[in-house]
Order: C-alpha cells, then sequence, then structure tokens
C-alpha cells in the first residue's frame, strides 16, 4: 500500500508556513478583496475617491506588517551581507 508522503520531488521534506505567514498572507487577500470591492462601490457612485485613501493607509499598514513577518530582508535583500561585506573590507 502506498503512503501520502509530503516530501516534494527532491526529496526533501516540505515544511509548513509559519503561523506569522499564514497571518500576512490572509492579512493580505483580505485588504485585495476589500480593496477591490470598495473601489467598485466607489466606482458604481460616483464622487470623491474615498476608496484610494483607505487603499492607501491600509497599504501602510500591510507594508508595516510584511516588515514584521519577513523583516528588514524585505527591503535590502537576504545576501545584502554578503555583497556589502567584500567592499566593506576593500573600503570601496
Amino acid at each position: 500500500m502506498h503512503k501520502h508522503s509530503s516530501r516534494g520531488d527532491t526529496g526533501r521534506r516540505r515544511t509548513r508556513p509559519s503561523p506569522a505567514l499564514r497571518r500576512f498572507s490572509s492579512h493580505f487577500a483580505l485588504f485585495l478583496t476589500i480593496t477591490v470591492g470598495l473601489f467598485l462601490i466607489n466606482l458604481a457612485f460616483g464622487g470623491p475617491w474615498w476608496a484610494l485613501s483607505l487603499g492607501a493607509a491600509w497599504s501602510i499598514a500591510l507594508f508595516a506588517h510584511a516588515l514584521q513577518v519577513f523583516g528588514p530582508r524585505l527591503l535590502i535583500g537576504a545576501d545584502w551581507e554578503e555583497r556589502v561585506a567584500p567592499r566593506r573590507i576593500s573600503g570601496v
């Protein structure tokens, strides 16, 4: 009998996303759904573009959440230290 394995094609065991990553993914999906919905409501009824200001404010909160989950490497990249260290050592 063949048992289902949680191994990928490479033979390495797949890991589940961390709870923080799952919460961020949920936050992002909620952000997209509600922002698009508010934009469509705003488009249908016209008037001032209040949905854009709500989307912009929520974008800032979402970016802060991303920084919390992914850390500074979100902005500077995971290999930042390897790229900068040789230049600092050589004095460039």
